[in-house]
């Protein structure tokens, strides 16, 4: 005979009121909310001019940017914020690149049939 399943009887929620604000912390939260959040108080972090030179030439020169981008987290000069556009942008680049190189390909492709199209028929 299996044992007997004991139900408990159902208990309320509890419910949790949060404890009054005071006027001087309603009036901060106000101030900061209308100024567009605590992340617009932050002063923008970036590098001075200069310091790096993006150039987006080939995939060597897009790995040499995630290198330094890397070495300045490590280092405290940039915020991961910061570096985390420059990565995404060095990823759009290399399918720039990569896309560029299929388009280059494809046209020298298109070429090499033309001319063996045109001596097929010229005789």
């Amino acid at each position: 005979m299996p044992p007997k399943q004991v139900q408990s009887a159902p208990t309320a929620p509890t419910v949790v009121t949060p404890p009054p604000v005071g006027q001087a912390l309603a009036v901060a939260q106000s101030a900061v909310t209308s100024a567009g959040g605590l992340s617009r108080s932050r002063r923008l972090v970036t590098l001075p001019p200069g310091t790096v030179e993006v150039d987006y030439e080939d995939a060597g020169s897009v790995c040499r940017l995630l290198a330094a981008v890397t070495t300045w987290i490590l280092q405290g000069q940039i915020d991961p914020t910061t570096a985390k556009v420059a990565i995404a942008a060095a990823a759009v680049a290399l399918q720039a690149l990569e896309q560029s190189a299929i388009e280059d390909e494809m046209a020298r492709l298109r070429a090499v049939v033309v001319r063996m199209d045109a001596k097929r028929w010229s005789g």
